[in-house]
């Protein structure tokens, strides 16, 4: 299944939502992890034409499109080419926390 996660550019009322992609990358990381709490896998995607997307699913001017993630099953890993299939063996690792991440003194 491919899910298009999409944010409002306003509120009803017409205000600016100057906080709807923050809100909806937190709704797609809960779906991401309810997902996995049943037994699928979900990978968030970014790499596609927004403009064209956003035109084949007749998306409103309302609204942008954030990204896309793929929800199902995990294959076996046959019908992938040698590359990917390099990428989905390699040892998952984490970057230090000091690599992402800084403390300040208030």
């Amino acid at each position: 299944m491919l899910v298009v996660s999409t944010a409002a550019k306003t509120y009803d009322n017409g205000k600016e939502y100057k906080h709807a992609w923050h809100d909806v990358g937190l709704a797609n990381a809960q779906l991401v992890l309810q997902a996995t709490h049943l037994g699928y896998f979900a990978h968030i995607m970014g790499g596609f034409d927004t403009e064209q997307l956003s035109n084949s699913i007749q998306l409103p001017e309302t609204r942008d499109v954030v990204c896309v993630i793929a929800v199902g099953k995990q294959g076996d890993g046959s019908d992938l080419n040698d590359v990917f299939k390099e990428r989905e063996n390699q040892e998952r690792n984490r970057k230090p926390l000091d690599e992402v991440a800084s403390e300040i003194s208030l």
